[in-house]
């Protein structure tokens, strides 16, 4: 059950970063730089996760405007480019999204590591604030949640795992992706008292990097586990694997019936609030 990445992931993990991070500057120059956030900010990455992360180009403006009620992406598109052509030798790309009206087209490279041979995707885009917050937010606050609780962190990655294999962890064909699965399964500690949501307000001493500037990738994640599996105590047994599995397929149960009161503006999206279980419209 230890699913925690192997050090030469991690490593390499750090190298990807630093190379990007280089690229970034190279075509931006200094005040440019690299900001991580996904699952590896939060902790709960896997071994061969991606590396998910943004730059702003300074002085620009760094997120798509509708022009005609259309998506104008071309600003991001021409940035991720030029980031294209200061790129080095460990990097290959391996697809670029460039769709015309794509809302955050994105460059995926492949990074292979020297030292182990590993190969890191790493994936880029354009603007590091959507709405007016930083992204990796909601990634820091999870991060806050499985530092506290070692027992969600390896549910949270025993169900990525299960979800990955059963090939139930793409948003495009309509089911919960991999963050969707990781606040899954913390709503579901939060029901079983095993997590206070307090703690969503108790920031994680590394969750902006050992430096704390936001610029450098967080360490891992009860790192002091060592090489072997972790303590007995820390792990979900099978039959609190089992309840959870249980209770998502009852989520009709707990799922609230009702959507929050309509605005009239149409279609929502709403959800259940972490904090007080309030519904968010």
């Amino acid at each position: 059950l230890g699913l925690a990445p192997p050090s030469a992931f991690e490593a390499a993990l750090r190298e990807a970063f630093a190379a990007a991070d280089g690229a970034v500057k190279r075509a931006f120059g200094e005040e440019a730089w690299a900001l991580p956030f996904g699952s590896i900010v939060q902790g709960a990455h896997l071994d061969g996760s991606d590396l998910d992360l943004c730059f702003d180009v300074p002085d620009e403006e760094n997120s798509a405007v509708q022009v005609n009620g259309k998506w104008d992406n071309s600003k991001q598109v021409a940035a991720l480019k030029k980031l294209l052509s200061a790129l080095k030798g460990q990097f290959r790309v391996v697809e670029t999204r460039f769709w015309k009206h794509m809302r955050v087209p994105i460059v995926i490279l492949g990074f292979r590591d020297r030292a182990s041979g590993l190969e890191v995707e790493t994936d880029f885009s354009v603007g590091t604030v959507y709405e007016d917050v930083q992204k990796g937010l909601t990634d820091r606050v999870i991060r806050r949640l499985l530092a506290q609780c070692p027992k969600a962190l390896h549910m949270a990655r025993l169900v990525k795992l299960w979800s990955k294999v059963e090939k139930l962890h793409k948003a495009y064909d309509g089911y919960l992706n991999s963050l969707g699965w990781t606040l899954l399964v913390l709503y579901h500690c939060m029901e079983k008292l095993l997590i206070c949501n307090s703690l969503i307000y108790e920031e994680e001493p590394n969750e902006l990097g050992e430096d704390g500037s936001g610029k450098v990738l967080p360490p891992p994640l009860h790192a002091d586990e060592g090489a072997g599996d972790p303590p007995e105590e820390d792990l979900p047994t099978c039959d609190e694997l089992a309840d959870f599995f249980e209770w998502v397929a009852a989520w009709e149960e707990w799922w609230p019936s009702e959507p929050p009161p309509s605005d009239g503006a149409g279609s929502q999206v709403w959800a259940i609030s972490l904090v007080d279980r309030a519904l968010i419209a």
